[in-house]
């Protein structure tokens, strides 16, 4: 995965250089379209265009047939209905699996970049790491009073403040468990920690106070450019 990283990195460069905001747009516009060209390659347009005519017929037949209460007819084309969205989904399975196979990796990458980073404490001490920095902390004191310490140089922090690591500025948050949904479900024991949000890639709402994290700003981005672009390349 750390090729792939580096390979994100030389190509997202100067987007990287301007700014989260350049980068996560750009890297929603690109996968917008990607998923588009992966479709036209991979998916038959005339079999695709026939499925859904097809599609559409039997749908029209079926409202005529609970019209007339012809239950016979109706179970008849409900057979014929889900056999035509089997085809339907067998037909869009193979562009699916490669595009996730690129969303896999630059979500990934994303993340990475632009995401929080979770520390669990455990006897007052975590470990902080992203990717080749890695650095053991101390968690002391209690409520707003709260201290967390570096061992590799990064000054004392209080809870609720911000720190610069590794080039980007954190602001530290408490949480007496950390532990994720995942980890909820399968009963992992409860751990205090604390959440390294990175504040350079939260993002204002337009006319609102709130902000959002880059997993927002991406979606926001790639839902208009997905659909302008299956509308002008003739993507049903």
């Amino acid at each position: 995965m750390q090729t792939a990283y580096a390979i994100m990195d030389v190509a997202f460069e100067p987007a990287v250089s301007a700014g989260p905001l350049h980068s996560i747009a750009l890297a929603a516009v690109i996968v917008s379209l990607l998923f588009t060209g992966i479709y036209i390659l991979f998916v038959n347009k005339r079999k695709a265009n026939h499925i859904k005519t097809e599609l559409k017929e039997t749908k029209k037949k079926m409202d005529q047939a609970k019209k007339k209460k012809d239950e016979k007819q109706m179970k008849a084309l409900m057979g014929q209905m889900l056999k035509i969205q089997h085809q339907q989904m067998m037909l869009s399975i193979k562009p699916m699996i490669v595009s996730l196979l690129f969303v896999g990796v630059i979500f990934s990458w994303l993340s990475f970049m632009y995401g929080d980073v979770s520390v669990p404490v455990v006897d007052g001490a975590g470990e902080f790491k992203r990717s080749d920095f890695t650095d053991t902390i101390g968690l002391a004191g209690e409520g707003s009073g709260m201290i967390v310490s570096f061992t590799g140089g990064v000054p004392a922090t209080k809870i609720g403040q911000t720190v610069e690591i590794s080039d980007v500025l954190w602001e530290l948050e408490y949480k007496e468990d950390i532990r994720g949904r995942i980890q909820k479900i399968t009963g992992a024991d409860k751990t205090e920690g604390i959440v390294f949000k990175n504040i350079e890639a939260k993002f204002n709402v337009p006319f609102s106070e709130k902000k959002v994290s880059w997993l927002w700003l991406y979606i926001i981005v790639s839902f208009p450019v997905t659909m302008v672009s299956r509308k002008v390349l003739g993507v049903d």
